[in-house]
């Protein structure tokens, strides 16, 4: 207490009051902000932690993955995954050998590459609904296809490939000389498809392209496929939103 200043006794100073109660108030502030930020994150983590595999979740239709690589491949007919990733189906086995990276979206954009050096084409998949078991029930393929010579587009249906919906000519393209890098996107009703960083393929409007008799493909898995003694190996596969 300072020189003049007169204090009755028994009576608390004001001041002392004025900042104990502030203290109090900051206090009570802070325990219900850490509150609402526990609650907040508890919210976010429960959203983001499911998804496809815990690598992937969807929203609005688009595709957020938290590490594009991380897909779990299902590969059937003779191929199989090596550890760093890349997909292989050697020559020694033939038909129709496909992998699927265990995804459900409409929406995409696929980049990898592929190389092979022998046989008629590989493809991509898009919007493939397939039981686990390779037989799709509808979906597409964007296919490098030296066997028709160019980049085509098919339709499936119960498993069964429609002739091409969309065709480009190639045929003079260096099928077998390197790498062949593919980027494939597919959003609402458009599919563009770009090789060696060209775009070679547009479609506009998908539903419009559909054969008579087979569904509109609206949402399913991703994934590579190749055929007859075709020697194909994938590389670098990577998925993300469009």
């Amino acid at each position: 207490m300072g020189h003049g200043e007169v204090r009755t006794p028994g009576v608390p100073d004001a001041s002392s009051s004025e900042r104990g109660a502030s203290l109090v108030e900051y206090a009570l502030l802070l325990g219900f902000l850490v509150a609402v930020a526990i609650g907040a994150v508890g919210y976010l983590g429960d959203r983001v932690g499911g998804g496809f595999a815990d690598a992937a979740t969807e929203l609005d239709g688009r595709l957020v993955l938290d590490d594009p690589y991380a897909l779990e491949w299902v590969v059937m007919n003779g191929g199989q995954v090596l550890p760093d990733g890349t997909i292989v189906f050697p020559p020694g086995s033939t038909g129709d050998r496909r992998g699927f990276g265990g995804l459900d979206v409409r929406d995409l954009r696929v980049m990898l590459t592929g190389q092979f050096t022998q046989g008629n084409g590989f493809g991509v998949w898009l919007r493939a609904d397939q039981d686990g078991t390779g037989f799709v029930r509808s979906g597409y393929t964007f296919q490098v296809d030296p066997g028709l010579g160019g980049f085509v587009v098919r339709q499936w249906y119960n498993n069964v490939e429609s002739d091409p919906i969309a065709m480009t000519a190639a045929d003079d393209y260096d099928w077998y000389g390197g790498p062949v890098a593919v980027d494939v996107v597919v959003s609402g009703n458009t599919l563009t498809a770009s090789v060696r960083g060209e775009e070679v393929l547009t479609i506009p409007d998908l539903e419009a392209a559909s054969p008579p008799g087979f569904p509109v493909p609206q949402s399913g898995d991703t994934g590579v496929r190749t055929w007859q003694v075709s020697d194909t190996s994938f590389s670098g596969v990577q998925v993300v939103a469009p």
